[in-house]
């Protein structure tokens, strides 16, 4: 926690950066951004909110964007989830990325609708991170639409993550069905796990995450 004199002051440089071009005042904002993060103090989430609204969506503003957003995420605080619900209309992929990573840590019930609606986003990323959000919040609305996005080669990791961590039973035979053909018939569930805990980023093979909802499920042979 920073002194109050020394906060007002970021916030004022963060609602007004000095600077000769759109990319030196982005760069401002963004390391601003980061450093009301590491300090933690939620008197910062009124004006971030504030930059973040009336900051340009333009490529030069990108970084600066990003890092209010994932600042914003992190503080985990509701007064956010209206101008990341928002965002998850952003021309800019990585933005809308953002944006369903933070509604994820935040977890608002609010925001389960849009991030359903963001599975079907064209930009492969956003529907992992809607699909990683849905399942942090254990949104059992969004079960239909995750066990369809388990035939989507490059979200399917997620998704099955997701409907672990909802533990809708409706889910198993699809996560069965899911699994890899050549294995199908592998009995013990747990041979498909690695030695890495319950860290969806460290896989890179979704059949593990599909394994690993099963056993949440309660399954651990098939």
């Amino acid at each position: 926690m920073v002194n109050n004199d020394y906060l007002d002051k970021q916030i004022s440089t963060l609602r007004n950066p000095i600077g000769s071009t759109i990319t030196q005042r982005a760069a401002i904002i963004q390391g601003i951004a980061t450093e009301l993060r590491n300090n933690g103090d939620v008197m910062a989430i009124g004006p971030l909110i504030d930059v973040l609204t009336n900051l340009k969506p333009s490529a030069k503003n990108r970084y600066a964007r990003e890092e209010i957003i994932k600042t914003l995420g992190e503080f985990e605080d509701e007064r956010a989830v209206k101008i990341l619900i928002i965002s998850l209309e952003d021309k800019n992929e990585h933005i809308r990325s953002r944006a369903a990573q933070a509604l994820g840590r935040i977890g608002a019930t609010s925001s389960i609708i849009p991030l359903i609606k963001s599975l079907n986003d064209k930009y492969w990323f956003a529907r992992c991170r809607a699909a990683e959000a849905l399942g942090k919040i254990k949104a059992k609305q969004a079960a239909d639409s995750l066990i369809t996005l388990l035939k989507d080669d490059y979200v399917r990791k997620y998704a099955a993550w997701a409907l672990g961590e909802i533990g809708d039973t409706k889910a198993v035979k699809p996560l069965i069905d899911a699994l890899d053909e050549e294995n199908e018939h592998i009995q013990d569930l747990q041979a498909r796990l690695p030695d890495l805990g319950d860290n969806l980023n460290n896989w890179s093979n979704p059949d593990r995450s599909v394994a690993l909802a099963l056993i949440k499920l309660g399954y651990t042979k098939i």
